[in-house]
């Protein structure tokens, strides 16, 4: 479907099209690229989180800032839950309604909530980051620091409020993780 993908003048992609993922319900492929050609306004070497659909050939940027200003920073990572229509984005671009964090966007309405973000966090990062998303889009789970600044695993629940009962998973016997590679249940626990 992604051979597909050309740019408004035809061209391929300047830049590798990375993390592909498929919703089996839009049939829309999500995927990550710092191609600047891909749309206008793409700033040079930031990584944004596209949606193409490939009946329409339709591509939509899907981070960027409120008044479609492209994403200053790059999204890093992307979990999507196509049963529940819903998609949760890491960004590390300061100019996105929270700043940088965790998002949620629901895919059929284009609406875009933060999660976990700069603004909730006393205007700092907080370094939540590899979101993975329950199928049903009622869990989720992130590595970040703790308060002594070690990575750990972090699951929450996801309601119409926001994130709750969020429960540090780690550490196992007092160490940091390495790297996250979580994964959720189809009910979300």
């Amino acid at each position: 479907m992604l051979a597909s993908l050309t740019t408004t003048n035809g061209a391929a992609p300047d830049a590798p099209v990375q993390s592909a993922q498929l919703d089996p319900v839009s049939n829309m492929v999500f995927f990550l690229s710092s191609a600047t050609n891909l749309l206008p306004g793409a700033l040079g070497g930031v990584q944004h989180l596209y949606g193409f659909d490939p009946v329409s050939r339709t591509l939509r940027r899907l981070s960027q800032a409120p008044s479609g200003e492209a994403a200053n920073a790059d999204t890093t990572a992307f979990s999507l839950a196509a049963e529940a229509g819903k998609l949760v984005l890491r960004t590390q671009a300061s100019n996105l309604e929270g700043g940088p964090g965790l998002y949620l966007l629901d895919l059929e309405t284009g609406t875009r909530r933060p999660l976990l973000t700069a603004l909730q966090h006393g205007g700092s990062d907080p370094g939540a980051d590899n979101p993975v998303l329950g199928t049903t889009a009622q869990g989720l789970a992130f590595d970040a620091p703790d308060a002594a600044g070690r990575l750990q695993v972090f699951t929450a629940a996801l309601g119409e409020s926001g994130l709750h009962d969020l429960r540090q998973e780690t550490p196992i016997d007092g160490q940091s993780i390495e790297a996250c590679c979580a994964a959720l249940s189809g009910d979300g626990s």
